[in-house]
């Protein structure tokens, strides 16, 4: 009798096996949607970043705070204001920000490592203080 049970009790199990495996895929879909609009959002909006605190300034910690600064004034948030909380080594980075409106407090941290100015075109608006940069450029013929 007991072999007559085990029996089917196992096809039972194949069987909510497969279907909890059918839900699931559907469910891990629906997460990866929700994940990819979320990052979207982030790329769009930076009060969702981070670093952002409650009255829409930009505090930078390090390079990659730097460079999403970079990204969401390039991308439209040219009167993003920015706080630097620590020095940064900029590792040669070959981008700039561009058409800058929004005010920039360095207090007092430096950056280092750049081979090209900082900000390209600074607005009527725009606004850089307190900050210390070390560049290293080579002269170009007619420049």
């Amino acid at each position: 009798m007991k072999k007559n049970v085990i029996k089917n009790i196992l096809p039972y199990r194949q069987r909510l096996r497969r279907i909890f495996c059918i839900l699931l895929l559907p469910a891990c879909l629906f997460l990866i949607g929700i994940a990819d609009n979320r990052q979207k959002t982030l790329e769009e909006d930076p009060s969702l970043y981070k670093t952002v605190d409650a009255k829409g300034v930009f505090h930078i910690y390090n390079l990659k705070d730097f460079n999403a600064f970079q990204k969401y004034v390039l991308n439209g948030h040219k009167e993003l204001d920015a706080v630097l909380e620590a020095d940064i080594d900029m590792e040669k980075s070959p981008y700039w920000v561009q058409y800058y409106s929004g005010h920039f407090d360095g207090q007092g941290h430096k950056i280092t490592g750049m081979t090209h100015e900082l900000f390209l075109l600074l607005e009527k608006d725009g606004v850089i203080e307190n900050l210390l940069a070390e560049v290293q450029m080579e002269p170009h013929e007619g420049t």
